[in-house]
C-alpha cells in the first residue's frame, strides 16, 4: 500500500513539474516575442530570396538616411489586396528613416485622393511619393517587367520597385530637377531606349540642343552629352562648350572610328588632354573578348569613383568595334584617368575600311589602349569635367544585354560624375531572372579543349583500363 503511494506521490510530482516546466517556456515564448516585436523591423527580417528582394542597396540606404525633410509615401490599394514586395519595401524605407512616412488609401473609399497629384487613373498598388516641393507617381505596372527564362524555361519577372520608389523619393526632395541636353544637328545617333528610360528614371530631364541656331547652352543644363556625330562640331560650338566647361558644366562624348574630319570635336578634346588614337581594336588576348570576335572587347576596368560600384559588383564592360584614347600633353591642373583599357596583346588598325583581314599585320599598332577616360580639373572653386568613350556601339541594347545592363549603369554614373553630383548614384532593378552569361574567347576554346579531346580521351583511357583488368582477372 505505501508503495503505490509513493508511485502516485511520485507521478504528482512529475507531473507538477512538467506543468511548470510548459508554464515557463510559454512565458519564455511569450517574452521573446514581445521583445522582439519592439525591435526595428530591419534587425529581425532576414532576406533568404537568391535575388536579394527583400533587401535594400546599399545607395538606397544613403538615400534614406541623408533625407533632410519629410516625404509621404501613400500605397494606393484597396485593403486585402496589397502587393507583398511593395508592402514590405515600403516598410523597410520607413524603418531606415524618421522622414518617411507610409500610409494606405483606400481607392474605394477615397475616391478622389489621386487627383490632387495625378489627372489619370492610378492603378492598385501605386505608390505616390509627396514632399512640400512636389510629388511622383510611381505606377504598379512600372515596378515589374516580364519576360522568359531560358535557363528554367518558365516565365520570370523583374521588380524595379526599389530603383523606381528610390529615385522619386530623391525626385520629390531635389532642390531643382537637374536636365541632360543631347547635342544636335550633326547626325548625332538617337540615344538608345535603355539610355534615355535609365535617365528618366533617375529624374533627369532629357531635352535637345542645336547650339547653331540657340548659341549657348541653357543656364539649366547639368550635362551636355554628343553623342555619336556623323560630322564635325563647327568653331563656335567647340568655343560654346568650353565657356559651358567653365561654368562647371560636364561633357560626355560618345564616339567610335571614323574617317571623316573631325578637327573641331578633337580640338575640344584635347583641351581636356585627350587625343584619338584613330582606327579599331582588336584583342589577341582570349580573356579580353567575346567569344569568336576579337573587335568585342571585355576591357580591364579602372579603379574610379564612376567605376567602382561596378568593380564592386564584379561586372563586365563591353565595347565593341572601339577606338583608343590616347593623352596628350597638357596643363599640370588636369588630370586625366583612364577608365577602361585593353589588354597588353591588343591591337589597332589603323586603316580598317581596307583591311582584309583581322589578324595583326604591318602597320597596326601594338600595346595596351585606353578606350574610355575621364577629364578633370578644379579652379577657382569650379570644377572641369569631361568624359570620352571611343565606342558608339557600347550603348545599344544588345551590347549591355551582353553584359547584363552594366554599360547603362557606367554611363548613367558617368553622367552623374561630369555634373559633379557624387552623390547621386544608380539603384539597379533586382531581377528574379538569371543574369546572362558572357563567354570570353579564352573560355569558349577551353570548354572546346575539355569537350572535344579531353572528355573523349578520358572515356577511351578509362575503357582502355576496364578492358585490361578484367582479361587479368579471367
Amino acid at each position: 500500500m505505501k508503495k503505490d503511494r509513493r508511485i502516485e506521490n511520485r507521478r504528482l510530482r512529475n507531473g507538477l513539474y512538467s506543468i511548470l516546466i510548459c508554464i515557463v517556456m510559454a512565458a519564455v515564448v511569450v517574452g521573446i516575442n514581445l521583445f522582439v516585436s519592439v525591435l526595428p523591423q530591419q534587425n529581425i527580417r532576414i532576406d533568404t530570396t537568391a535575388q536579394g528582394l527583400y533587401s535594400l542597396s546599399e545607395q538606397t540606404r544613403s538615400v534614406l538616411q541623408n533625407l533632410e525633410e519629410d516625404v509621404e509615401l501613400y500605397l494606393i490599394s484597396e485593403p486585402g489586396k496589397e502587393d507583398n514586395y511593395t508592402v514590405n519595401l515600403l516598410d523597410r524605407y520607413a524603418d531606415l528613416s524618421d522622414h518617411i512616412h507610409v500610409q494606405q488609401i483606400n481607392p474605394l473609399t477615397n475616391p478622389m485622393f489621386t487627383s490632387a497629384y495625378s489627372e489619370e487613373t492610378v492603378e492598385n498598388n501605386s505608390v505616390i511619393a509627396v514632399s512640400a516641393q512636389r510629388s511622383k507617381v510611381v505606377s504598379s505596372t512600372n515596378m515589374y517587367s516580364y519576360g522568359f527564362d531560358y535557363d528554367y524555361y518558365t516565365n520570370a519577372t523583374v521588380f524595379n520597385g526599389e530603383a523606381l520608389l528610390t529615385n522619386a523619393v530623391r525626385y520629390v526632395t531635389d532642390p531643382e530637377v537637374p536636365a541632360v541636353y543631347l547635342l544636335t544637328g550633326h547626325g548625332e545617333l538617337s540615344l538608345p531606349e535603355t539610355l534615355s528610360d535609365a535617365l528618366t528614371t533617375e529624374n533627369i530631364d532629357i531635352r535637345e540642343l542645336n547650339l547653331v541656331t540657340e548659341k549657348t547652352v541653357p543656364e539649366d543644363a547639368m550635362t551636355v552629352i554628343i553623342f555619336s556625330p556623323a560630322s564635325d562640331i563647327t568653331d563656335q560650338e567647340k568655343d560654346e562648350l568650353l565657356s559651358f566647361s567653365d561654368r562647371g558644366g560636364g561633357l560626355i562624348l560618345v564616339s567610335g572610328y571614323s574617317a571623316e574630319d573631325r578637327s573641331n570635336l578633337y580640338a575640344l578634346t584635347a583641351s581636356f588632354g585627350m587625343e584619338p588614337e584613330k582606327g579599331v581594336i582588336l584583342e589577341n588576348d582570349e580573356r579580353h573578348s567575346i567569344s569568336g570576335y576579337a573587335f568585342y572587347l571585355l576591357p580591364d576596368i579602372e579603379e574610379h569613383e564612376i567605376t567602382d560600384p561596378i568593380l564592386k559588383a564584379g561586372q563586365n564592360i563591353l565595347t565593341p568595334v572601339v577606338m583608343g584614347i590616347r593623352e596628350n600633353s597638357h596643363r599640370s591642373t588636369l588630370a586625366v584617368a583612364p577608365l577602361l583599357t585593353t589588354s597588353e596583346s591588343a591591337y589597332l588598325k589603323t586603316d580598317p575600311d581596307n583591311t582584309s583581314t583581322y589578324e595583326m599585320e604591318e602597320g597596326d599598332l601594338a600595346g595596351e589602349f585606353t578606350v574610355a577616360a575621364a577629364s578633370e580639373e578644379t579652379y577657382n572653386d569650379t570644377t572641369v569635367r569631361m568624359l570620352w568613350f571611343a565606342s558608339d556601339m557600347m550603348f545599344t541594347e544588345q551590347a549591355d544585354t551582353i553584359v547584363s545592363g552594366s554599360n547603362t549603369d557606367l554611363f548613367i554614373n558617368s553622367v552623374f560624375w561630369a555634373a559633379d553630383r557624387n552623390n547621386d548614384i544608380t539603384v539597379r532593378a533586382k531581377s528574379t531572372m538569371m543574369p546572362y552569361l558572357t563567354v570570353t574567347t579564352a573560355f569558349r576554346n577551353t570548354m572546346m579543349i575539355l569537350t572535344a579531346v579531353v572528355l573523349p580521351l578520358a572515356a577511351v583511357a578509362a575503357g582502355i583500363v576496364i578492358l585490361i583488368r578484367r582479361r587479368r582477372a579471367s
